[in-house]
């Protein structure tokens, strides 16, 4: 009599992801917190950090490291800082031009 065997397929090679460059995350956080209350140091560490991290990104497989992800990420970390520091300049001089009105008095003049 000849005995049947269950033979299993093979397991499937498991997926290699590589890993997301920790100073995008960073950069797209502080990015974030821009329009959360943090007025200048949050554009400008997500700009900061998201330049690092492309740099970081594009040079990792040219030095022999594991290439890492995060591209996407530190682009809209850099451009979210630059729209966050644009917005906190602008509400900048809007406030520093309402308080010399005020300063000069010619808002108390001014009928709302």
């Amino acid at each position: 009599m000849s005995t049947v065997t269950a033979v299993s397929p093979p397991m499937p090679a498991p997926i290699f992801r590589p890993p997301t460059s920790q100073v995008a995350i960073l950069a797209f956080v502080a990015a974030l917190m821009s329009f959360a209350g943090a007025a200048y140091a949050g554009p400008l560490t997500a700009i900061v950090c998201g330049r690092m991290a492309l740099r970081q990104i594009q040079q990792a497989p040219i030095t022999g490291r594991v290439p890492i992800r995060g591209n996407r990420l530190a682009r809209a970390a850099i451009v979210l800082g630059y729209v966050g520091l644009a917005v906190h300049l602008l509400a900048t001089i809007i406030a520093l031009t309402f308080a010399v009105l005020v300063a000069n008095g010619t808002i108390s003049r001014m009928v709302f």
